[in-house]
């Protein structure tokens, strides 16, 4: 079943962009699983919205590829940890 993860990134655009170089994520390379991502900025910095195919896709990239990301550029300081919510639907254009 889907799920969604949402989070804010406490940050800049360019801490969200370094996380995502030191991932090797882009467009052309996305994790295993991960269905769509959209990132937002807020005043309280960066607000991540995906959907991912099940919560194991999740749970493996936020083990094995954000969290060791996160903690290098943050010297510790930062969480891979996001809200799950079981997709009801979607519309896209």
């Amino acid at each position: 079943m889907a799920i969604t993860m949402t989070m804010v990134v406490p940050g800049t655009k360019e801490l969200y962009d370094d996380i995502n170089s030191e991932m090797g994520n882009d467009p052309s390379n996305l994790p295993d699983g991960l269905i769509a991502h959209y990132a937002s900025v807020t005043p309280g910095g960066i607000r991540i919205f995906d959907v991912w195919e099940s919560q194991a896709a999740w749970d493996k990239f936020a083990q094995e590829k954000l969290g060791p990301a996160v903690a290098k550029l943050t010297d510790g300081q930062g969480s891979a940890d996001g809200e799950i919510g079981h997709l009801h639907n979607s519309f896209t254009s």
